[in-house]
């Protein structure tokens, strides 16, 4: 009798609305692996990809994103020479299991009675769709582990929550920096303020869980002919790349580089503003300092403890308090922390999805914010690059993926756009028209003004509503 009940409820299943929310989501994100992205996935892939896949995992790992972004690269790069015209496919494909992954969890992580809701303001976002999908950002694999280490602190043992935790935050510090900086630092410092109140097991715990996978993943690297240091290294290389106020993130600092540019006659993208030393160092030390003074502050409005023998309700407090410090740490960092690139807000806003899901006012606030971003992102890229490579005289710097390079030039394409580039092209040269990078850093206030509301509201959630 239970295999004749299969087909009928699987049937009940697709004829679901949230089958069919998610089936229409799939297929405008399917779309967007035909089209090529934003110009980050020509270092992505035909430098660190085609490395990898060169030269291996840890010979090829270097700067700025971490070691197991690389060695998703290189798997992309495996099948990009299969299918030459679209080489960029494979990398969206693997975009897409991660957002599908996040999809799950945070489904999982919400109340049943608000999961189609938070499918739809997850999975049906045009600016969510617009920037992992068509723009191809990389940016739901270390999100996805932040959102495991929710489910973690929810459902698994008192002990061993807060080790496993910290060891996912590490994971997802080892997609990109954006774990380290927007998740481990706010939870490291919630955690400190509890220690210093009194609750010192977590914290201890947490670091447990860091430092082992941290010693681990070194010992393997080390042990594969790598540097016991190449983890060190590449965090370095993250935050030494670029030393502006704004690397072109909207908010404040964005629309403070770019009113200095015009006051002193500067042009170009906000990101190089010429500005004297000691003045970056002023601002940087208030960004800082504003961003941590909000995220003490939260951390000592709220107190748990922590109990072996803590009830379901208890332990459900702490989860939301754990996902409120990660949304609050993204949030803050991307928005009022300093040398926040255009993309560094997405996290913050896949987080708040089960706050805008429980909260009419945040609902409207997170709404706004991606109306903004959206439009900043639309403005900034268009549709994405309407080209197959980077232009010919700088296409001997990849080296690894020459075999590449060779086909995609071979093609009809390369030489004459097709339909699906006179799209792309059509899109742009609309976007063009505008004054673009002034419209953004102008919004750029409106998205401060809305960023100190959406601190604002966080601020009043508590362990004791019902988020997950």
């Amino acid at each position: 009798m239970s295999n004749g009940r299969r087909p009928a409820h699987l049937r009940d299943v697709l004829r679901s609305p949230l089958a069919g929310l998610f089936l229409l989501g799939l297929a405008v994100r399917l779309a967007g692996t035909l089209f090529n992205g934003i110009t980050d996935l020509y270092q992505i892939l035909l430098d660190w990809g085609f490395s990898v896949h060169r030269d291996g995992l840890v010979s090829a790992f270097r700067i700025n994103y971490g070691i197991l972004s690389y060695a998703m690269f290189g798997l992309a790069a495996a099948g990009a020479e299969s299918i030459p015209r679209f080489w960029w496919a494979p990398y969206k494909l693997i975009i897409l299991a991660f957002d599908i992954a996040l999809l799950l969890v945070l489904l999982r992580i919400v109340p049943p009675e608000r999961r189609k809701l938070a499918l739809a303001l997850y999975w049906l976002n045009p600016w969510f769709v617009l920037h992992e999908a068509y723009y191809g950002f990389w940016e739901a694999p270390h999100i996805l582990f932040g959102l495991l280490a929710v489910l973690v602190v929810r459902r698994t043992n008192r002990v061993g929550a807060w080790a496993l935790a910290g060891a996912l935050l590490m994971g997802s510090a080892m997609f990109k920096p954006q774990g380290l900086v927007h998740f481990i630092g706010p939870v490291g410092v919630y955690l400190a303020v509890q220690a210093l109140r009194g609750t010192t097991a977590p914290l201890g715990w947490y670091l447990v869980g860091i430092s082992t996978t941290v010693a681990g993943t070194s010992a393997l690297i080390r042990a594969t002919g790598g540097s016991a240091l190449a983890l060190f290294n590449n965090y370095r290389s993250a935050f030494t790349l670029q030393s502006g106020i704004s690397n072109g993130g909207p908010g404040i600092w964005r629309f403070i580089a770019f009113v200095y540019m015009r006051m002193t006659g500067q042009t170009g993208h906000v990101s190089f503003s010429r500005m004297p030393r000691p003045a970056i160092g002023a601002l940087s030390a208030v960004a800082a300092i504003a961003s941590l003074t909000i995220l003490v502050a939260f951390a000592w409005q709220g107190r748990f403890k922590h109990d072996r023998k803590s009830s379901d309700e208890e332990d459900r407090g702490r989860a939301q308090v754990f996902l409120l410090v990660l949304a609050l740490g993204s949030f803050v960092l991307s928005q009022f922390g300093a040398r926040a690139h255009i993309n560094h807000t997405y996290t913050a806003m896949v987080l708040l999805v089960p706050l805008a899901v429980a909260s009419r006012e945040m609902r409207q606030l997170w709404v706004a914010m991606n109306v903004l971003m959206g439009l900043s992102h639309l403005l900034i890229f268009g549709l994405g690059n309407a080209f197959l490579l980077p232009p010919a005289d700088i296409l001997h710097r990849y080296t690894a993926a020459q075999g590449l390079i060779a086909q995609v030039t071979s093609l009809p394409a390369y030489r004459t756009p097709d339909w699906l580039m006179l799209i792309q092209q059509w899109v742009g040269d609309g976007v063009q028209r505008l004054p673009g990078e002034t419209i953004v850093s102008l919004l750029s206030v409106v998205v401060f003004v809305m960023a100190c509301l959406t601190v604002r509201t966080i601020f009043k959630f508590d362990r004791t509503q019902d988020l997950i």
